[in-house]
């Protein structure tokens, strides 16, 4: 009965994280540009690849990070282009590029590098 009163106690504070983490960026729907400090944007061709991405960055895997490159699966978009946000995940968007070579493609990007 103790861990079931904890459990409950402790699901508002959980579900507020939750929901934070999620609200990095722009809800769906939102016009914007993609953002970086460098002139192109990383972006994923889905939100597996994207994960895939994040592992690589986070544990300095520089051959898995060239091989999602070279593969395609994450394409270089110059900052500043364009975008429409059509889905959301854990602090990412996915969005509609809407100018440019990839026009029309959707793709996944840290919610924070959308404004």
């Amino acid at each position: 009965m103790k861990l079931a009163k904890h459990i409950f106690s402790v699901a508002p504070v959980l579900i507020l994280i939750i929901s934070c983490v999620e609200n990095v960026g722009p809800p769906v729907g939102t016009k914007g540009v993609l953002i970086s400090s460098a002139p192109w944007s990383p972006v994923a061709i889905s939100e597996e690849v994207f994960s895939e991405w994040r592992k690589a960055k986070a544990v300095k895997d520089d051959h898995g990070q060239t091989l999602l490159i070279a593969s395609k699966k994450i394409l270089a978009v110059k900052s500043g282009t364009p975008v429409l946000v059509i889905d959301s995940g854990m602090a990412i968007r996915k969005v509609r590029i809407l100018e440019g070579i990839y026009k029309g493609s959707s793709v996944w990007v840290y919610g924070e590098h959308i404004k």
